[in-house]
């Protein structure tokens, strides 16, 4: 029984760990990451390794035509990334802020699952901080990607998925 415990404790943690880590951090990173020449903040930085830029910032970006959603699984079109080792600098911003709120948040949940540090006022006050750099983040973003659309290819998905699989 106490291993039944244990790995309910540890499927809890790293959920509300990962979690809100990738929602309300990682997530937007990758979307501010992306850089083209119609930004209005022009700087950016060149990632030589194909390996951490293919982590840090994404090839495509879904969209869907017919209805606003943000649910991937309904996206039906992609903008195609013409620059995948370009990292913007308000990506490089958002990356930053999100290690080290990331960093303190884990910190935080780890003391709430596994010390027993109940009464925590950070988990709530970094959740609410998280929450406060997503939107911000989000509204940057918007203020600075100005895509043109005649210049970047749009591709459906079917063809994303067939340029991902010839990738390998």
């Amino acid at each position: 029984m106490f291993i039944v415990y244990l790995f309910l404790i540890l499927g809890l943690w790293l959920l509300f760990l990962v979690g809100v880590i990738w929602f309300l951090g990682i997530f937007t990173c990758r979307y501010s990451a992306w850089w083209n020449e119609t930004n209005r903040i022009q700087a950016y930085i060149e990632i030589s390794n194909p390996r951490l830029a293919r982590l840090l910032i994404p090839r495509y970006i879904g969209y869907h035509n017919y209805m606003s959603t943000n649910i991937p699984l309904l996206y039906n079109r992609y903008f195609v990334n013409q620059y995948p080792a370009r990292l913007s600098l308000l990506g490089l911003v958002d990356y930053c802020i999100t290690a080290i709120l990331a960093v303190w948040y884990g910190v935080c949940i780890t003391a709430y699952f596994w010390l027993g540090w109940y009464d925590n006022p950070m988990i709530p006050l970094t959740v609410i901080l998280f929450m406060i750099h997503a939107a911000i983040f989000f509204f940057l973003n918007g203020w600075n990607a100005r895509i043109n659309r005649d210049k970047i290819e749009v591709i459906s998905r079917s063809e994303m998925v067939k340029r991902k699989r010839e990738k390998k």
